[in-house]
Parts: C-alpha cells; structure tokens; sequence
C-alpha cells in the first residue's frame, strides 16, 4: 500500500478527480488537487506532500515542468509527470528533469499504482 501524501496538479478537473480516486484507492493521502500553479502552492504550503502528480501542460502556455522544478526544490517533493505529449522534445525535458517517473496518458490504474508502490517502497 502506498502511505504517501500527494498533490495533484492537472489542470482537468475530470482527470482530476479520477487520479485522486486511484491515488486514494491505492492507499495514498491525496492532500490536495490544484488545477493552476497558484493553488498548487497554497495546498503545499498548507499541508506538505510526499510527491506530486503533475501535469506537463497545465492550461495554456503554462509549464509544469518548470513548476515542478520549484516543488522539488523548495518542498522535496518527488514528481511523476502525467503527459498526453509523448513527442521527442517533451521526453527530452523530462528526461532532463529526472523525475521519479512519468506516465503516458492515459495510463491505466495499474501503471497509477505501480509508480506510486515504488515510490512508498523508498519510504
């Protein structure tokens, strides 16, 4: 079972709501979902977070991966990124990042809770 606490940022409330479920099904805390970058940061600085789940493209032109820079050093947050974009220069910039993973959407519930059983395996 996961254990872990972790933030959602996406900016679609529908995939949302549905990582949340899956997060939670998989014995996660979901502490809080955020669809801008505003309000990602007032839940961190409200209840921290193990990880969060971040989407690449959060809304027009803004950057989740820069975003994600910031919860990682400021927080110590672990990052899975959630991309629909699977082309080469979006994996470059991730790959770049070194997050702790990233799922292709979509992605099925198992490949959800695989990632986040790796994650709660390191404590």
């Amino acid at each position: 079972m996961c254990a872990l606490k972790v933030l959602i940022v996406e900016d679609e409330w529908l995939n949302a709501d549905l990582i949340g479920m899956l997060a939670e099904d998989c014995g996660c805390i979901v502490t809080g979902v955020a669809n801008t970058i505003e309000s990602a940061l007032l839940l961190v600085e409200a209840e921290p977070a193990d990880m969060a789940l971040v989407d690449v493209q959060l809304g027009t032109g803004v950057d989740g991966i820069a975003f994600a820079a910031t919860l990682r050093d400021r927080h110590g947050m672990r990052i899975v990124f959630m991309t629909g974009a699977g082309d080469h220069e979006t994996m470059q910039r991730i790959a770049a990042f070194n997050p702790f993973a990233a799922i292709l959407k979509p992605f099925t519930a198992q490949q959800l809770q695989d990632v986040l059983d790796r994650a709660a395996a390191l404590g």
